[in-house]
């Protein structure tokens, strides 16, 4: 039986990863540092998925898994000698920290013989993923050069929405996903060395540039700018942030912002990008997906770098001169942001009090001083602003 490695047996790897492997009639093996999520799943050996969207449920069990902890070397350079595609889902800081178990498989895999080209599917929020895990790879100096080529890293949009568990859906199963139907995987065509676009659910594109700004600038904008504007407003679903209208609307207008830019740089009909943000929109609008506030604003201070969804999106419609106001608005929501329990949130308050709003914007996010004085400017109304929470729920 053909067999898939997935590195990270959380939402996304147990949730999106897991389905399209197992349907594909793949053996799976997780690697997890969880040592309880490991011995569930090799005392069960399955798993249960249940989507939900609104009125409509269906519950599959995924059976033939089983589950390494990271730190078993033998096991996972037995796992990667006989894999047929390898996929992470660990986030992005964490690939540092399995490139070395991977380089090390990886080694073992050609010395043992086994010449056949393997993918790595990167399913993290990373832009420019594959050349960033390819140089961790390489840099342990386990491979040769004609080793390496061997290997496809390979980018992903992952588009399926997978909430993370609650603490009664912990307790009750702790393996059992709660999803969305959306069951897709985009992956970059052009990387592709093993037969990854063999997979049920697997869609390869080229050039894929298009589909990895897409996720980011639309989708995960979308679902970002939703969630901080329903932090100010102290909702605590996403479905509720949906059912606001003013909500809704920036939510909106700034997805569509970022959509035309895109259009516009990679001459895509506007019609189909527009469609793709209602189409969202709808699906953020799933109440028993339980979708929560606080998972869309953690960690701020990744979302607001340079590369990543808020400040990528100002600088494709600048470079495309679509107005952005929409955008700079978003971003002085999410500088409001104040979770007690992200880390990033509390350092992200603590570097605005030492650089001041506009310091913050530029030295951080990398606005232009004209973008940041702007955003200061909706930074400081925003403050000044009292919401009635009994219309805003």
């Amino acid at each position: 039986m053909k067999k898939g490695v997935i590195f990270g047996a959380g939402s996304i790897g147990r949730g999106l990863l897991g389905q399209i492997f197992i349907q594909s009639g793949l053996e799976v093996v997780f690697v997890d540092i969880d040592r309880r999520v490991v011995d569930l799943i090799n005392q069960r050996r399955s798993y249960t998925i249940t989507t939900v969207f609104n009125e409509i449920e269906d519950t599959i069990v995924l059976s033939g898994v089983k589950a390494l902890l990271s730190t078993d070397e033998k096991g996972l350079a037995e796992a990667l000698r006989e894999a047929d595609v390898v996929a992470t889902a660990v986030g992005a800081g964490n690939l540092i920290h399995i490139s070395p178990m991977i380089a090390q498989g990886l080694r073992e895999r050609f010395a043992g013989g086994n010449d056949v080209p393997v993918d790595i599917l990167l399913c993290e929020n990373l832009m420019h993923a594959p050349d960033i895990f390819r140089s961790y790879v390489d840099g342990h100096k386990l491979l040769t050069r004609d080793q390496l080529d061997r290997v496809g890293f390979v980018d992903t949009s992952v588009g399926r929405m997978v909430p993370l568990a609650t603490e009664e859906s912990k307790q009750n199963d702790p393996l059992h996903v709660y999803t969305e139907p959306y069951c897709k995987l985009q992956v970059d065509r052009n990387a592709l060395k093993g037969a990854t676009e063999q997979l049920i659910g697997v869609e390869a594109f080229a050039p894929f540039n298009f589909y990895k700004k897409r996720k980011l600038f639309v989708h995960n904008l979308g679902h970002s700018v939703a969630s901080y504007w329903g932090a100010l407003y102290g909702l605590e679903y996403i479905w509720q942030c949906m059912e606001n209208d003013e909500i809704f609307g920036h939510t909106r207008e700034a997805m569509l912002a970022s959509a035309r830019a895109l259009a516009q740089r990679y001459t895509v009909e506007d019609a189909a990008l527009s469609d793709y943000v209602s189409d969202l929109l709808e699906r953020f609008y799933n109440k028993p997906l339980l979708d929560t506030v606080a998972r869309g604003c953690r960690s701020p201070l990744r979302k607001l770098t340079p590369d990543d969804r808020f400040i990528g999106a100002v600088r494709s419609c600048t470079d495309e001169t679509i107005a952005c106001d929409s955008l700079l608005k978003s971003v002085a929501v999410a500088l409001l942001y104040r979770g007690a329990q992200d880390a990033e949130a509390c350092a992200m308050a603590e570097m605005i009090g030492q650089l001041g709003v506009e310091g913050f914007l530029e030295h951080h996010c990398g606005l232009l001083p004209e973008e940041a004085k702007q955003c200061s400017l909706y930074y400081k109304g925003l403050q000044d602003l009292e919401f009635d929470m009994t219309s805003a729920l």
